[in-house]
């Protein structure tokens, strides 16, 4: 059954942009990942329309939209309203969960979890880095992701101040349940407002209290390529424009799908309707400008003139480097300041460079510097 999203009276609210170096930034969370493609095209125009002509993935599975007026016009949160897409008025910032791809299971309770989180008031006070993370039936990698809670089949677990997990095993069915008493716990036992993660906690805090230790498997992020009954197609360097768009799209045509699913690795899944269409599809794909066999070793943060804090315009330097046959096999990022945003979680050679510097400098430093964990 296709996944539904959220009708907007289910979680009704308003927009809260937040300012970036080109404007207002607006975000919009999809717990569950799935999206109608028809909703992201009409998404990617609106984004056209009145900011930046692009829709930018993020590492929590969630989109935005980026150099927009402030204040929003009125007619844009009415569209992103009629969408579907409008995020609660109370709980926007605490809806932050990350969904296993490729599970049905995962997908159906990340959204029964939206659906409960927003109907405890006292979680509207989560911290919006707070981060929740729905397992399905098989381990992926954002076991692993750092989210401060996560759900799988039968167990719930919670992050220590030492970086490790406690968990506990609950019947099936109560795995939300108890996943958001534990928020409420945090936010009970939470000493002060600078504390915005279950890892910041004191560790003797009654959050951990009588947990077991929970060791989550070690999965590395999946390859863009076929997996199973979907079509993993990574987006270069997560932006997506008309052109990945209209290659998305054509690929989910090819496989018989109207939708597709956000990940955190700037990739987006597409189910497989016809099982014999999925290899020329994928090829079509690749050669439209996505990403379907390994994924690109170069990523970046915006960068100038998305970014104020910086000068450096990364995407360009991020482009060139992509077009390099010998690039370096650890994967390089680029930042355009020191906050270093975007940072991948895997092994990889981080560089900030000058405002000035060349893709040939960038090569050289890419062989030449000291891998980051």
């Amino acid at each position: 059954m296709t996944p539904q999203l959220p009708t907007p009276d289910a979680c009704p609210g308003v927009l809260r942009p937040h300012p970036g170096g080109d404007g207002a930034i607006v975000r919009l969370r999809l717990p569950g990942g799935w999206l109608p493609l028809p909703t992201l095209q009409a998404l990617l125009q609106l984004a056209d329309g009145y900011g930046a002509p692009f829709l930018q993935l993020t590492s929590r599975a969630n989109l935005q939209v980026r150099g927009l007026p402030d204040p929003l016009p009125d007619a844009f949160v009415a569209e992103i309203s009629r969408l579907g897409l409008l995020p609660s008025t109370t709980h926007e910032l605490a809806r932050n969960v990350l969904t296993a791809p490729f599970s049905s299971t995962a997908a159906s309770t990340a959204r029964q979890l939206d659906r409960e989180l927003c109907g405890r008031p006292a979680l509207a006070g989560l911290p919006g880095r707070f981060l929740f993370a729905v397992e399905g039936e098989t381990p992926t990698a954002i076991g692993g992701s750092g989210a401060d809670i996560v759900i799988r089949p039968g167990a719930v677990a919670v992050r220590r101040p030492d970086l490790t997990y406690v968990g506990r095993e609950v019947e099936p069915g109560a795995e939300i349940t108890s996943a958001l008493a534990l928020a409420e716990q945090f936010l009970a036992s939470r000493p002060h407002i600078g504390v915005w993660r279950t890892h910041q906690l004191p560790p003797e805090s009654m959050v951990f209290a009588g947990l077991a230790p929970w060791t989550p498997p070690v999965v590395r992020p999946p390859q863009p390529g076929v997996h199973g009954q979907h079509a993993l197609a990574g987006i270069p360097l997560g932006l997506l424009g008309a052109g990945e768009l209209t290659a998305l799209s054509n690929l989910a045509d090819r496989l018989g799908s109207d939708r597709v699913e956000l990940t955190p690795w700037k990739a987006v899944a597409v189910p497989i309707g016809r099982p014999e269409a999925a290899p020329p599809a994928v090829t079509a794909a690749r050669d439209e400008g996505l990403v379907t066999d390994d994924a690109p070793a170069v990523t970046a943060c915006l960068g100038a003139p998305w970014c104020g804090r910086t000068n450096v315009q990364t995407l360009p330097l991020a482009r060139a480097l992509l077009d390099r046959a010998s690039a370096p096999d650890t994967p390089l990022h680029l930042s355009g300041c020191e906050r270093r945003c975007g940072t991948p979680a895997h092994a990889h050679v981080g560089l900030v460079p000058r405002s000035d510097a060349t893709a040939d400098d960038l090569m050289d430093a890419w062989k030449t510097t000291t891998t980051h964990e």
